[in-house]
């Protein structure tokens, strides 16, 4: 990459990232948790993780090794973070020193950190620090899984059970206390003009969501929306094409680049259709 690229990186929550992994990936189901109830995995959580990282379950959980803990320490692990895999004998996830230093490290190779949990503060700082409009940052949610059970959603993160995951998890929940923080550290810095920035693009937002996928006008590529001139930005347009886009599933086009810029024909791709590329259920 170019030396001026910026780098992003997300962290959500470790509670609510633990609640969607458990819902998404069938913990319950195929850790053999009774009822599949997340407060009974909790519990007696190492008993049921074993299970489900076993060989024999290997089948039923898509592209997960052997042997990987999706609610230990995850967001760790997708950072870099040695946790113990694959080798166990590098794993500082016990050692705050250790992990404070490897964050440091990711605060410097990154050059902005968003917090799911605050997607609209996290994007308006985003777009303040790259100098861009509205338009860069306004986003269409999407493939959004829902959960078995309501109870699972809405439980809260207090009481011995949610201690029993800060404790099983606790490299993740230092690693979003440092960036949480740090977020809202920089927002503070920005001065108290910021929140009305948010606050207008959470409307620039909603106007686009209703224009685009309520009126659907995303089959319409001649329709448009005028989005008007603020102090935080200059008039623009949201059309029909735009709506398109950001209803495109995106992966098949970035395979299809990848070919090209590699000079793969599809008739030699042979194996290489098998090779690893995203699955569903790979991407948590």
């Amino acid at each position: 990459m170019p030396n001026d690229t910026v780098f992003i990186a997300s962290v959500r929550s470790p509670w609510e990232h633990f609640k969607s992994t458990y819902n998404y990936f069938a913990i319950g189901e195929i850790g053999e948790v009774p009822n599949e109830d997340i407060r009974t995995y909790l519990n007696n959580i190492s008993f049921y993780n074993d299970i489900y990282m076993s060989s024999e379950k290997n089948a039923r959980r898509w592209c997960i090794p052997d042997g990987f803990s999706i609610t230990k320490n995850l967001q760790a692990h997708c950072l870099g973070l040695p946790v113990g895999f694959p080798n166990k004998d590098m794993d500082i996830s016990n050692d705050t020193g250790a992990i404070e230093k490897h964050i440091a490290d990711i605060a410097e190779d990154f050059g902005m950190v968003i917090v799911v949990d605050y997607f609209a503060e996290s994007l308006v700082l985003l777009k303040r620090t790259m100098c861009w409009s509205f338009k860069d940052i306004i986003y269409h949610h999407s493939n959004a899984g829902n959960y078995k059970s309501g109870s699972m959603k809405h439980l809260k993160p207090e009481g011995p059970l949610f201690e029993v995951y800060r404790k099983w998890s606790n490299a993740d929940f230092i690693l979003f206390e440092h960036f949480n923080n740090t977020l809202w550290k920089k927002i503070r810095a920005e001065g108290p003009d910021i929140y009305d920035e948010i606050e207008q693009f959470r409307l620039i937002q909603m106007l686009t969501e209703r224009f685009c996928f309520v009126e659907n006008m995303w089959q319409q590529r001649e329709s448009f929306l005028t989005i008007p001139r603020s102090k935080f930005d200059a008039s623009f347009n949201i059309t029909g094409e735009d709506c398109a886009l950001m209803n495109t599933y995106m992966l098949p086009m970035l395979w299809a680049k990848f070919y090209e810029q590699e000079g793969i024909e599809p008739e030699d791709l042979g194996d290489v259709q098998q090779r690893p590329r995203p699955q569903k259920g790979c991407s948590i």
